[in-house]
């Protein structure tokens, strides 16, 4: 009996089947989906074992004049066109050499530079080899790309890596046979080898001219990962990069590689994930609309981000939402914040206007739980993302089409706890994915004479440290520090100190945070 064939994509059939659920249903599926994404993430960090060296051994004073750049302690102190031109009277192979140094330093010290500064160094130092063309420096791009998953997170995270894909491709794009090495290297990130996939896939874009030679390297890495999977059918690694591939030879018309892409599938008996089946893509590809990197250039996103905090400081803040919605009358809640999944349970219990624009609540949870707040977030109710407008993202959930995405700045907190026991998520920081439940414990009428405030009633436990590679780093980081003559403790303490305590929590401390909201 004939199979009966089914042509609806995996986006659409998973959507298909969230609106037969109840909104209570629907939470529950996305927090088993949830779960399953955050296993894939965790095994993809386990099969990391790149070997650093100790770049201590290599590491060498930063030369005097890439000091202003590392001592930045403000993002708009220095301008790109500032940077480039006290670099412009330096020798090119003197400049990549300090470049290379630079960078080693941040290797070395990465773990104890400024929050507020952290990312732009390295940052700048890669905008500065792509200004001057240094193709040379393609081997500590490469060894960036090599870092672990903390070092991603902590200079990258879920917005800013494709600046790995934009330097990858300037300064690689005429070395596909080191890219390919690179390609072939065990132990490394997906994401890092992403980001190579997506360089080499953006050249087709950028130079028609050059698409049989692309091709043919794509080609070449097909067969390679088709040889390896007969000994890695069961890693999940190799197969999650196939289905990258294939998703960038969606974007570039790829036909030439369909053959291989087809035996690979088939001969493994491999299902594409979040992607069209291959009969699908024999289909769709040729006729696929073609892009590539949404920019190009280190350059652009450093000009982007400069301008962006530019016009912050001239408006004079972050917030132009009040922080209470005038219009709609208020209700004292009471609520329970608790992080989900931590050991001990870090939670705490305010008081807060129901009339609280939900957005503004963000800082009310980042200030009572403890976080720094220089990370994205989104409240989650259901199927429904509520993000503020300029961090609203094409792809909030992992399938186009699961989650709507809402302005959070034209709710109020007590638009989704309605009634006793609603609960929502909040989700800080994409990389780490620190998960949040919301409990509504009451909601009740405020008294005549009550003034509604917003209240720290309670809590126990510390926050977690920002970018310690989400709550399974912090239980890792937690069990090294129960040995504490272990090499494991001794590093952890000298980044968070030696008086780190997870049972700590500072009930004043905290109150005084949020009476900085609210002044």
């Amino acid at each position: 009996m004939a199979k009966k064939k089914n042509s609806q994509s995996l986006p659409g059939l998973l959507e298909e089947i969230m609106s037969l659920l109840t909104l209570e249903e629907q939470e529950i599926a996305l927090e088993l989906f949830d779960d399953g994404v955050n296993q894939v993430d965790e095994q993809s960090h386990i099969y990391y074992h790149y070997q650093c060296p100790d770049y201590r051994l290599i590491a060498q004073p930063v030369a005097p004049y890439l000091m202003p750049l590392w001592k930045m302690n403000d993002v708009n102190a220095l301008s790109p066109a500032e940077i480039y031109s006290s670099c412009a009277v330096v020798p090119q192979e003197i400049l990549e050499r300090d470049l290379r140094n630079f960078i080693f330093n941040i290797f070395v010290q990465y773990r104890k530079m400024s929050s507020e500064c952290h990312s732009y160094r390295l940052w700048y130092a890669l905008g500065i080899m792509e200004h001057f063309r240094m193709e040379r420096c393609l081997d500590i791009v490469l060894e960036v790309l090599r870092q672990d998953l903390d070092f991603y997170d902590f200079y990258f995270g879920y917005l800013y890596e494709t600046m790995l894909s934009a330097i990858t491709y300037q300064l690689g794009q005429n070395q596909l046979d080191v890219l390919m090495d690179f390609m072939k290297e065990p132990g490394l990130l997906l994401m890092s080898k992403y980001r190579v996939v997506e360089a080499v896939a953006h050249i087709v874009i950028a130079h028609p001219d050059r698409r049989g030679e692309v091709m043919g390297w794509f080609g070449s890495l097909l067969d390679y990962y088709f040889d390896i999977l007969k000994d890695q059918k069961n890693d999940i690694c190799p197969t999650l990069l196939l289905d990258h591939v294939t998703a960038c030879m969606m974007d570039i018309r790829g036909v030439e590689t369909l053959p291989v892409l087809q035996k690979i599938y088939r001969t493994y008996h491999i299902k594409p994930y979040g992607i069209p089946s291959i009969n699908e893509l024999k289909k769709k590809m040729p006729y696929a609309e073609m892009h590539g990197l949404e920019m190009e250039r280190v350059e652009d996103y450093l000009v982007e981000m400069f301008e962006a905090v530019t016009d912050e400081a001239e408006d004079g803040g972050i917030y132009d939402d009040p922080l209470y919605m005038e219009e709609q009358p208020a209700k004292k809640l009471r609520i329970k914040i608790e992080l989900k999944d931590s050991e001990p349970l870090v939670w705490r219990v305010l008081e807060v206007p129901s009339n609280i624009c939900l957005e503004r609540f963000s800082e009310v949870v980042e200030a009572a739980m403890g976080w720094e707040g220089y990370h994205l977030h989104q409240f989650i109710k259901g199927s429904t993302c509520y993000l503020p407008p300029k961090d609203q993202l094409d792809d909030c959930g992992f399938f186009e089409g699961m989650s709507k995405q809402v302005d959070s700045g034209v709710f109020s907190l007590g638009d989704l706890l309605s009634r006793k026991g609603s609960k929502i998520k909040y989700e800080y920081d994409f990389g780490d994915s620190w998960m949040h439940e919301i409990i509504l414990e009451s909601r009740q009428s405020y008294k005549r004479e009550e003034i509604p405030a917003i209240v720290l009633l309670d809590g126990e436990n510390a926050c977690p440290p920002e970018d310690c590679n989400g709550i399974w780093g912090y239980r890792e980081m937690l069990k090294a520090l129960e040995k504490p003559r272990s090499k494991a403790a001794r590093e952890y303490k000298e980044w968070l100190g030696y008086d780190f305590d997870p049972t700590d929590f500072d009930l004043d401390e905290a109150r005084g945070l949020l009476a900085e909201i609210v002044d």
